[in-house]
């Protein structure tokens, strides 16, 4: 292997413990989460608009009162959720 992912909350922080005994890098997927995190937020992606991250078109919506289906295609026209 090139590099090994320790995966899983129960080996987080084993990386830097190890990382002198072993000749290929370690990874902790928890460190690696929390930088990607924060990677993203620094960039503040956009909502999708296209392709499978994208939000679904609204699903019709029976049997509720007028005055809750309003309210309901309300949210819908304006993307809320």
């Amino acid at each position: 292997a090139e590099v090994v992912v320790l995966g899983g909350a129960g080996l987080a922080g084993l990386a830097q413990r190890l990382a002198d005994a072993v000749p290929v890098p370690l990874l902790d997927s928890l460190a690696c989460l929390v930088r990607l995190g924060i990677a993203l937020a620094a960039g503040a992606p956009g909502k999708p608009a296209a392709g499978s991250y994208a939000a679904p078109p609204p699903a019709p919506v029976e049997g509720l009162s007028p005055p809750l289906a309003a309210l309901v295609a309300a949210r819908a026209a304006s993307g809320g959720a």
